[in-house]
């Protein structure tokens, strides 16, 4: 086999093709899995919008008997069958996904638009002179350079829908924030840490403290189709946030509640202060400025705890919370009733 080249082409390219019943979607080596229609809209609200998809690998072979070059696609089916379609009309993209082009077709789009999709390249490896086995071969060595996925690039993987747009519109338009104060770092917000940590704070909104462990997909999955609380909870959301931000005076990255754990916990009990947490017997009372300084003491000494050398029974619960199963209920509560008390102690 040649080495593989890598090359662009574009969606109009690969629809003359089709058109020539010059290019294979289904040999042999392809999945026959079958993608949901919010993940084709994701797809095709990528190319829409601009931004770049996976590289496809296409085998060439040339067809002696038909005299024309033949292009098998070895990785990429499920996105340029996805393409094709929407071309014959076949397929729209969500509304949940792009307000403007969502519910119509490609002859339904503007001129340009129109133009600007035909044009969209695609980056394409090409395999050259490849028999079966060595297609196997390329895919098997791929494969062991992937990363495991974590447990939010699972969630992104299997849902498109309405809940995953809201939590990762949100964590990004936030990403300042966790990066100023050092509560994610660049590598966290790579492997979707943003995503992982707003849908947490999120789904207490919504519901209360969890544990992390089973909660997270049922709320992705109950939300997927619509999210009509998203404006009211992203507006809860910034509330917070802002609070905190004052209320520390740019010294979190200073503090404990700089760690993500922490800062769940402390997220949630401002949460629980302004709006109430689902459940929450607690009145609502806010944190005047004129007591954000008393309440910083207040979170500072609680955080010095977590260094005492002789703690209380107390302190020692509540150290156990912050290093231990700490996204696990138990520990979550203990966390929050603590915070609460060290806020409520400086009002």
């Amino acid at each position: 086999m040649q080495l593989p080249q890598p090359r662009q082409y574009t969606v109009n390219d690969f629809q003359e093709w089709a058109q020539r019943d010059a290019l294979v979607l289904q040999p042999k080596f392809q999945r026959r899995k079958v993608w949901h229609e919010k993940a084709k809209s994701y797809l095709l609200d990528s190319m829409v919008r601009g931004f770049p998809v996976p590289p496809i690998y296409v085998r060439e072979i040339l067809d002696a008997n038909r005299r024309k070059t033949v292009r098998e696609v070895v990785d990429g089916q499920q996105r340029l069958q996805t393409v094709l379609d929407f071309l014959d009309c076949k397929q729209a993209i969500l509304k949940a996904h792009n307000k403007d082009a969502g519910g119509k077709t490609f002859e339904e789009l503007a001129g340009q638009a129109r133009r600007d999709f035909l044009n969209y390249p695609f980056t394409v490896v090409v395999l050259v002179g490849a028999d079966d086995a060595t297609v196997f071969r390329t895919f098997e060595r791929l494969n062991s350079y992937t990363l495991p996925l974590n447990s939010q690039e699972k969630l992104n993987a299997k849902y498109f829908g309405a809940f995953k747009q809201f939590v990762f519109g949100v964590g990004q338009d936030h990403l300042e924030f966790w990066r100023q104060n050092e509560i994610l770092t660049n590598r966290n917000i790579v492997r979707m840490g943003e995503a992982e940590l707003t849908s947490e704070l999120v789904v207490a909104m919504l519901d209360g403290l969890q544990d992390k462990k089973k909660s997270l997909e049922s709320f992705y999955k109950k939300h997927d189709d619509e999210f009509p609380r998203g404006r009211r909870i992203r507006r809860e959301f910034e509330a917070c946030i802002s609070r905190i931000a004052e209320v520390m005076a740019g010294e979190i990255k200073e503090t404990p509640y700089g760690k993500r754990v922490l800062f769940y916990s402390l997220f949630c009990v401002v949460y629980d202060l302004q709006f109430g947490l689902p459940g929450s017997p607690r009145e609502r009372q806010r944190i005047p400025a004129s007591a954000h300084a008393a309440v910083r003491r207040a979170l500072k000494r609680l955080g010095d705890v977590l260094e005492a050398e002789e703690p209380t029974p107390a302190q020692a619960r509540f150290i156990e919370a912050c290093a231990r199963q700490t996204d696990n209920i138990g520990p979550r509560k203990v966390r929050h009733k603590h915070i609460l008390e060290a806020i409520e102690s400086a009002l």
